[in-house]
């Protein structure tokens, strides 16, 4: 079975992002890093910033600064390509910049690539963790075929999401996106059953795809 690398905006490992594709993959197949492994929260916490993201330091949630976090994946995968047959980026940001000699699976391309195939051109509604995201996020998701509206709520915190979730039915939105991996396929479920409208995580677009490649000798 192929060797996986997972990279995670924090530090590692997060068995919690992981969940939900270990039982189709042995755990051995897959080696976690973190872009923040061995730092302190006070080394990455950036007070201006371009676009925040949301993650966990020292049992601490943090910000941290988009463009800083791309070179530091970047890193990453320069350092270990030659351990693993692919890497793929546990977060939901558009880091479509990176390179890597490997297949390299990213969340939000794929789940864009997912929306564009199925000529999606309903209302699409976007739940991003951070405040300070809306803008870049309704950017990154508005389509040829749709607009996107965009509400703010925690992965962390259970009522923020629903409020959220009531706040984008209203606009309304025919299709509701979890923009962020620390957002559960659990959580997906749940809204949907208790709204009655199609929420799904970003983070199941790469299951699927990186569960087909694994599989693949």
């Amino acid at each position: 079975m192929r060797r996986i690398g997972a990279l995670s905006i924090g530090e590692s490992p997060r068995p919690d992002l992981l969940q939900e594709i270990t039982p189709c993959i042995a755990a051995d197949r897959i080696t976690q890093w973190g872009a923040m492994d061995g730092m302190h929260p006070q080394e990455v916490w950036r007070p201006e910033y371009d676009v925040p993201l949301i993650t966990k330091l020292g049992g601490e949630t943090v910000l941290v600064e988009r463009a800083w976090m791309a070179q530091r994946l970047q890193q990453l995968i320069d350092q270990h390509h030659a351990q693993v047959d692919a890497f793929i980026i546990l977060c939901a940001e558009d880091f479509s910049s990176l390179r890597a000699p490997v297949p390299l699976f990213i969340p939000y391309v794929l789940t864009r690539k997912a929306l564009e195939a199925t000529s999606f051109g309903g209302r699409l509604g976007i739940v991003c963790p951070v405040s300070g995201q809306v803008t870049s996020c309704k950017k990154k998701w508005d389509g040829s075929e749709w607009k996107a509206t965009v509400e703010v709520a925690s992965p962390f915190v259970a009522p923020e999401l629903d409020d959220a979730v009531e706040r984008l039915l209203a606009a309304p939105s025919d299709l509701i996106l979890l923009d962020c991996t620390s957002f559960s396929q659990e959580q997906a479920r749940h809204l949907s059953v208790a709204h009655q409208r199609s929420v799904v995580a970003v983070r199941s677009f790469a299951w699927t795809v990186l569960k087909e490649f694994v599989i693949q000798q």
